[in-house]
């Protein structure tokens, strides 16, 4: 589990410095799929992982886009 929180937490620092950037060609189509990439070997996440990720992603989201409206 400690694996994939890591894993999870790498993939949103990674997609935040590089997919949103303003400038960005596809800046808004950022889609992350471990469970494609992974195939069967995918770890499955229960309800908390999920929420846990999304509300990580949403997190980081919102603090670009606060700090980009006060610049």
């Amino acid at each position: 589990m400690l694996r994939a929180l890591l894993l999870t937490l790498s993939v949103v620092a990674i997609a935040h410095a590089e997919l949103c950037k303003p400038d960005a060609q596809n800046a808004f189509k950022v889609r992350i799929s471990i469970k494609t990439a992974l195939g069967d070997n995918a770890y499955a996440w229960d309800a908390n992982e999920e929420y846990l990720f999304k509300a990580m992603v949403a997190f980081a989201m919102r603090r670009y886009s606060s700090k980009s409206t006060t610049q």
